[in-house]
């Protein structure tokens, strides 16, 4: 794994999502459908925010796993 610009920005990115997801489990707020709700665009940013964090999250992994089972 070569800790490149793109695996910093996907990590922080994945990182986001999982504490909203942890404030969600937690104490059931929701920070991206506020956000969505905030700058008036209540349907298309959560949904585009979602798939954003899903991609980062899929990246993240297969960079990891690329890290785990290379050789050193």
């Amino acid at each position: 794994m070569i800790c490149g610009k793109l695996s910093t920005i996907a990590l922080l990115i994945s990182a986001i999502g999982a504490i909203n997801w942890g404030l969600v489990g937690a104490i059931d707020i929701n920070l991206v459908t506020w956000l969505g709700m905030m700058i008036k665009s209540p349907d298309l940013f959560p949904k585009i925010t979602y798939i954003i964090v899903g991609i980062a999250g899929i990246y993240s992994l297969f960079d990891g796993f690329s890290c785990l089972f290379s050789s050193k």
